[in-house]
């Protein structure tokens, strides 16, 4: 059985990077931080017990061949050839919803919502910085922060990093 030394690494370097970003957020610690496989990312834990709210996860997106990074290669036949890996990085927390008379969120719960949004955002930046920043050996490309939901009372965002896997 052989792991993968690449694409899997990269992803489990960013989420513990990430982790530990969570704590100093505006809305605090989240109550799940992990690693999601596949495309859709399930809004699970926006709602926990306890203090911690929310969770934080990192995914794969793709892993391509890439000789003159961050291009993917037309021509892949070498065994060799160095990978690129795309990853995202995002937190999911609760967003402001109808109040128990169906009364929209008021303009105070919603600049909360955005201020702690834009607090993860910075997080999940830092997290990418301090994991793939330009003092590192390998070279990476910050993506742009894009943000999802609200779907139910869940929402956040995520930001795109490409990496070279050496």
């Amino acid at each position: 059985m052989t792991d993968d030394t690449l694409a899997f690494p990269l992803a489990v370097e960013l989420l513990g990077c990430l982790c530990a970003e969570m704590p100093d957020t505006v809305g605090g610690d989240v109550c799940w931080c992990g690693l999601l496989p596949g495309q859709l990312v399930p809004m699970d834990y926006c709602q926990c017990e306890g203090t911690n709210c929310g969770q934080a996860w990192v995914r794969i997106v793709s892993v391509y061949p890439s000789q003159q990074f961050p291009r993917q290669s037309i021509d892949y036949r070498s065994c060799a050839d160095p990978l690129a890996v795309e990853l995202n990085a995002g937190v999911f927390r609760c967003f402001p919803g109808l109040d128990e008379n169906l009364h929209p969120p008021t303009v105070d719960q919603q600049l909360e919502a955005v201020r702690v949004q834009m607090s993860d955002q910075a997080a999940i930046r830092r997290a990418i910085q301090c994991c793939f920043g330009t003092d590192k050996k390998r070279p990476a490309i910050l993506g742009r922060y894009t943000p999802l939901g609200p779907a139910g009372d869940c929402g956040g965002g995520y930001w795109a990093v490409t990496v070279q896997a050496l």
